[in-house]
């Protein structure tokens, strides 16, 4: 096979690793933006707020990045190997996957999100932002 011929591998590959580079683009520029605008508007107890609950939203995004990108890649690795039975299994299993850990990530949230963020022992303040920006 030549080099620079192009398979359905190769296009899926090119097209995971684009839509890839731009969600982590797009995730870093909201972070920013979430905090920048926080910074101005309402002052640095707020993007201090914003600091002590992103160790949630990084734990989360780390999942959803790892499934959606690992999925597709076994997904199109079996569909080229022509077996989509067990294509379609682990996309079934992928998409269980997905569904089970944000649930459970929603109900960490939910149940355990103040514990979370008075183990930093924050100040009245910065704790009300942690939880407005939690929830």
């Amino acid at each position: 096979m030549r080099r620079n011929q192009k398979t359905f591998i190769s296009s899926k590959y090119l097209s995971m690793l684009g839509s890839g580079t731009i969600l982590m683009v797009l995730t870093t520029m909201m972070g920013i933006a979430d905090t920048l605008i926080a910074g101005m508007m309402l002052g640095e107890s707020a993007v201090s707020g914003i600091c002590h609950a992103l160790p949630i939203y990084s734990l989360a995004s780390f999942f959803a990045v790892f499934l959606s990108y690992g999925v597709p890649i076994i997904y199109a690795g079996e569909m080229g190997a022509f077996r989509k039975a067990e294509a379609d299994r682990c996309f079934g299993v992928g998409l269980t996957v997905s569904l089970g850990s944000g649930i459970l990530m929603f109900l960490f949230v939910l149940l355990w999100g103040d514990t979370f963020l008075r183990v930093y022992h924050p100040g009245i303040q910065v704790y009300a932002y942690a939880s407005d920006y939690l929830v």
